[in-house]
Order: structure tokens, then C-alpha cells, then sequence
């Protein structure tokens, strides 16, 4: 009886540990990003500056298309959604100066990955194996293809980890690695400035 026990509880615990893994793959940095330039892509290809489509309304269309240069402005594809995609991931660079990386890393309200972060909640219902996945926006052709990328993006993650290459799923946590060990290091230099702070007064 006591085994049988250990067993259900180990179980439990590898089912919770599984849930827990399904979500943390929808809020991961590279979810997230990859979410952020095929929403833009999308907007950029089916937006229309004199009219509302189901992909995001004219102003917020008109307000995006303003503030990008010229020469991201030729990567955009009318014709080809993937292509355009591929383009924008080419055209990123990390520099304050690229427009894709500062739509990406700053406060853009929809393409933001901190934002996006943020503003998307993940929970399992109870103690189903069913996730739960909320996201708001003041337009709702971003709100519902923000949603539907996601879940897509997520379906294609989890595969990947799942039954895919070891040295893809090793990327993948060494990616989160990397990120999280960058935040720590950012944490614990705000923390020794104002532990300094304190000590000069």
C-alpha cells in the first residue's frame, strides 16, 4: 500500500512538473519574440491605413507604419506573410538603433517582449492537464492573433522539446539559462548600487 502511494505521489508530482514546463515554454523570451515578429509581420502585410482588417485597426495600423525607416520598409512583402517574417528576423540587429530591436525590448503596447511578458497570464484549470490563456489588447485584432500565434508557437515549442533533436531542446534551456542569469546579474548589481548608496550616507 505504501508503494502504491509513493507511486500515485510521484505521479502527481511528474504530472505537476510536466504542467509546469507546458506553461513556462508559452512565457519563455523566445516564445515571446518570435510571437512579437510574426505579429508584426502579419500587421505589417494585412494592415490597411484606410481601414479596419481582422489583423489591426487602421489607426493603430497608421501609428505603427509611421515610425518605420526606409529600409526596413522594402522588406515588407505585401504578397508573402513568411517571407516578410524572415526579413524582419534578418533585419534585427541588438542595437538602440535598430527599429525592430526597439520594438521588441522597449514599451511597444503589442510588440514589446517584457510587455508581452507581462500582459499574457498562464494557469492551469484545477488539476486538468488544460492550460488557461489570457491576453488583453485595445484592439482586438491584435488581441486575437497575438493569441492564435501563440498557440501555435507553443504547439511547435513543445513538439520540438518533446521529440525533437537533443542539441534543440539543450538550446533552448541554455537560452533560458542565459536569460535568467542575466537578470540575476542585473538584480544583484541594483542591489550592491544601493547597498553602496546606503553606506555613503
Amino acid at each position: 500500500s505504501t508503494r502504491k502511494e509513493s507511486s500515485a505521489a510521484s505521479d502527481v508530482y511528474k504530472r505537476q512538473v510536466h504542467m509546469s514546463n507546458l506553461m513556462n515554454i508559452i512565457t519563455t523570451e523566445r516564445t515571446l519574440k518570435i510571437v512579437s515578429l510574426k505579429l508584426l509581420a502579419r500587421c505589417l502585410v494585412y494592415g490597411d491605413a484606410e481601414r479596419n482588417t481582422s489583423y489591426i485597426s487602421a489607426i493603430h495600423y497608421q501609428q505603427l507604419v509611421s515610425g518605420i525607416p526606409r529600409e526596413l520598409q522594402a522588406l515588407i512583402d505585401k504578397q508573402n506573410e513568411e517571407k516578410t517574417y524572415h526579413n524582419l528576423v534578418a533585419f534585427e540587429r541588438p542595437s538602440v538603433n535598430n527599429f525592430i530591436y526597439q520594438l521588441l525590448n522597449y514599451t511597444h503596447p503589442y510588440f514589446s517582449v517584457p510587455l508581452l511578458s507581462q500582459h499574457i497570464k498562464v494557469a492551469r484549470l484545477g488539476n486538468s492537464d488544460m492550460i488557461e490563456i489570457a491576453y488583453s489588447a485595445n484592439d482586438p485584432g491584435i488581441a486575437y492573433n497575438t493569441l492564435e500565434i501563440l498557440n501555435e508557437e507553443f504547439v511547435k515549442q513543445y513538439h520540438e522539446l518533446r521529440y525533437g533533436e537533443t542539441d534543440n531542446v539543450i538550446k533552448f534551456f541554455q537560452e533560458e539559462l542565459a536569460r535568467l542569469g542575466k537578470m540575476l546579474t542585473l538584480s544583484l548589481i541594483h542591489i550592491f548600487r544601493a547597498h553602496e548608496t546606503s553606506q555613503d550616507l
